[in-house]
């Protein structure tokens, strides 16, 4: 689980720097259309070479459309926040999800986390907050919709954890046609803007990278406990610093070293926690 979170977020880190050139050029759900377009077929795909269609059917289609629609408010939500938030505040405040999914794994699911494992994601968001370094705000408004938007992401992940006897594929299928649905019918109301074909390129392999890491992420979320998992959350900005150094030589500062040797140590020792009873 430790192994498939890590590569989950190296992944989706993958479609962030995929998307970095061209979010800031068209509408949120242009790209999210056009990526729900280049994944469906990839989890149709999927699905029949792991047994088949049947693996898409679900037993719960009311929690189902539930999940798919909180995913979906968690997207546009966050953008909100990221439009009006300097981006090291909003990427700050989005950690917020590791507290957020522990408390709601707690609350709803029973699972007790040890105190060494709420430790650990103190200690994640620590180690995050010296590497992004986060500029005060007094913007309270975008502030509060970036932390709706890991509720609802939080809460996403809590129902998925209530449909057993669905297949982990059923789950980014569902919430690929919900989050395109409904982009489709604001793109179609809002006009769509052209694309060259590089930047069609960039949102195409963002889609691909985030249909492989969402797959893989959903697996975790079937091996293990959420609050041992969460603090692996953190190492998405791990890779982010080093893909924009590899690309853009953007080098990163002593703190934010320092920031980034808490983070590793912090998701290595969680990896080692038992589920307490």
């Amino acid at each position: 689980a430790a192994a498939y979170s890590v590569l989950a977020y190296f992944m989706m880190a993958l479609g962030i720097v995929a998307w970095k050139s061209v979010i800031a050029t068209y509408n949120i759900s242009q790209i999210l259309a056009l990526d729900a377009l280049v994944c469906l077929p990839l989890f149709i795909g999927l699905a029949k070479i792991k047994g088949g269609l049947h693996l898409l059917k679900t037993s719960y289609p009311l929690l189902q459309i539930l999940r798919g629609v909180l995913q979906t408010l968690a997207a546009y939500i966050g953008l909100y926040g990221l439009l009006h938030l300097p981006a090291s505040t909003y990427t700050m405040l989005g950690y917020c999800t590791p507290f957020i999914m522990a408390f709601f794994a707690w609350l709803f699911l029973k699972e007790k986390c040890p105190p060494i494992g709420w430790l650990c994601i103190l200690i994640g968001l620590v180690g995050t907050a010296l590497i992004i370094q986060p500029e005060y705000t007094q913007n309270f408004i975008a502030a509060f919709a970036v932390i709706l938007s890991c509720c609802f992401w939080a809460g996403n992940v809590i129902l998925m954890k209530q449909m057993p006897k669905d297949h982990v594929i059923s789950f980014p299928f569902y919430t690929v046609i919900i989050a395109g649905s409904i982009s489709c019918i604001i793109v179609m109301a809002s006009g769509i803007a052209p694309m060259p074909p590089l930047d069609f390129s960039l949102v195409t392999i963002a889609g691909i990278f985030f249909f492989i890491g969402a797959q893989i992420l959903f697996v975790t979320y079937r091996l293990s406990p959420l609050y041992s998992l969460t603090p692996f959350q953190y190492t998405q900005i791990v890779w982010v610093v080093a893909l924009s150094y590899f690309l853009w030589a953007s080098t990163p500062t002593f703190i934010q070293m320092m920031g980034l040797i808490i983070v590793i140590i912090a998701a290595t020792y969680s990896s080692f926690l038992k589920k307490e009873n």
